[in-house]
């Protein structure tokens, strides 16, 4: 007897998609909704925007970190010397650190600038930073707030 079907069939079942929808939520006031035309005209203009722009494509993990971030995020003694002088956490120093290269990297000049000019911009980058943060705390006097001239 011949068997006409059974086993195991090649290509069976759901197929893969590349580039798999996935479901997005947005909170936008109901002004904003009203002015646009509606839900439905808003989730369009939404989407045409988005697609026009590029960015549905566009993934975070196809931008590799430069050679200049990468050793600034792996310079330890020197962020350990940050950390010291500012009186921060390590821990927090990274978060501001990747924070401050994330935001400088996108600017047009950011491969002109040398390592040196980078990690003094940062340095005054978070010397602003902290004093907001300060000054921003009710209950830290006025004389004893940190300014720093380094």
């Amino acid at each position: 007897m011949k068997h006409k079907h059974g086993g195991k069939r090649t290509n069976a079942g759901r197929k893969k998609i590349d580039n798999p929808k996935i479901n997005l939520t947005l909170y936008i006031d109901k002004y904003t909704v009203e002015v646009n035309g509606g839900m439905e005209l808003c989730k369009q203009k939404i989407y045409s925007f988005l697609k026009q722009q590029k960015l549905n494509t566009f993934n975070l993990n196809d931008n590799p970190k430069t050679d200049k971030y990468n050793e600034i995020i792996n310079s330890h003694k020197w962020l350990e010397q940050v950390a010291m002088k500012k009186n921060i956490p390590i821990d927090k120093l990274n978060v501001y650190i990747k924070y401050f290269l994330d935001k400088e990297s996108l600017k047009s000049d950011f491969d002109k600038i040398s390592l040196n000019e980078l990690k003094n911009h940062f340095i005054n980058w978070i010397t602003i930073q902290l004093n907001k943060v300060l000054t921003e705390k009710k209950e830290i006097p006025q004389h004893e707030r940190i300014y720093t001239t380094d």
